[in-house]
């Protein structure tokens, strides 16, 4: 009798570890979204669209617009103002983009085959626009593009009870979960698109040594930006933080004498190293915000392209 109750109660574990769900997503990334995140994606970036609408830098930098998406993003950028949630996960040179939001399927199919785009299928699924850039509405107030391959990868796993990818789940834990805006990269970071001329034209090359690099932000009142980069060794930690020191003290030497503000956004941007991570930290209200991006050469708009 002992031993046939031993069996049972084993039986019972087994079945209960089998059915287990996957610990909720850090940052309460939502679970359907994480489920369609490519696999192999070396970088993960996340933005809360349903926080960053009440935002002061909202208006200048993210209407009529989704952060990160780039040409990927296609049709979806008809719905922006519908997203309230966004994944944009980079596998090798290409980007899938994830959304959730308020979409009604039927209406987001209805509004762009009543505006000639293309229309095709996909794992079974209706598609719009070509195969380098699928947009694919689903219901539940989902939506996906980027080009095919990932798309019907993605789609395989939807509905599934699907953890995040483990490379992006602890780093994710360590992110204030607050933050409007996050990146993860694993790995080699993807190449910046630096002017050979550019104060910045080494810090590709420093960065090629950096095994995992995060970055969030908190735009509820300005911004609050903190990031961190951990290298191969010490020296190379070293070497970044060297660079982005004299980056910025330069910048802030350029500044005119008579534009004193802006010199005080400098002052508010802290580049610090411990062993083989550098941090870079800065605490912005929104106007400082806008005079540190005309000076850096972003002009308003620009953000999502």
């Amino acid at each position: 009798m002992h031993r046939r109750s031993l069996v049972v109660c084993l039986a019972v574990l087994t079945a209960a570890s089998c059915s287990r769900k996957p610990a909720p997503s850090p940052l309460g990334i939502d679970a359907q979204l994480a489920a369609m995140t490519p696999r192999e994606a070396t970088v993960l970036a996340g933005f809360r669209m349903d926080r960053i609408r009440s935002s002061p830098l909202y208006e200048e930098y993210f209407r009529g617009r989704l952060p990160g998406a780039g040409d990927a993003a296609g049709e979806l950028m008809r719905f922006q103002e519908q997203v309230d949630e966004l994944l944009v996960a980079v596998s090798g040179r290409e980007t899938l983009v994830l959304a959730r939001g308020r979409f009604d399927r039927a209406a987001v199919e209805r509004k762009l085959r009543d505006s000639g785009a293309a229309e095709t299928s996909v794992a079974a699924h209706k598609a719009f626009g070509g195969s380098n850039a699928l947009f694919v509405p689903l219901d539940g107030g989902y939506a996906l593009a980027g080009p095919r391959t990932l798309v019907e990868d993605a789609l395989g796993r939807a509905g599934h009870t699907v953890a995040l990818p483990a490379r992006f789940f602890k780093p994710a834990q360590e992110i204030p979960s607050a933050s409007h805006a996050w990146v993860i990269s694993v790995g080699q970071l993807p190449p910046l698109a630096i002017p050979e001329r550019s104060n910045l034209a080494n810090l590709p090359r420093a960065l090629e040594r950096v095994e995992l690099a995060t970055a969030s932000a908190d735009l509820g009142n300005g911004m609050k930006l903190h990031a961190a980069a951990t290298c191969t060794t010490e020296d190379d930690a070293l070497q970044i933080q060297t660079l982005l020191r004299g980056v910025i003290g330069m910048a802030r030497l350029s500044a005119p004498a008579d534009q004193r503000e802006l010199r005080a956004a400098f002052d508010r941007i802290q580049v610090a190293q411990s062993e083989r991570t550098v941090t870079l930290s800065a605490n912005l209200p929104a106007d400082l915000v806008d005079l540190l991006a005309g000076a850096l050469g972003v002009r308003r708009g620009e953000t999502g392209r």
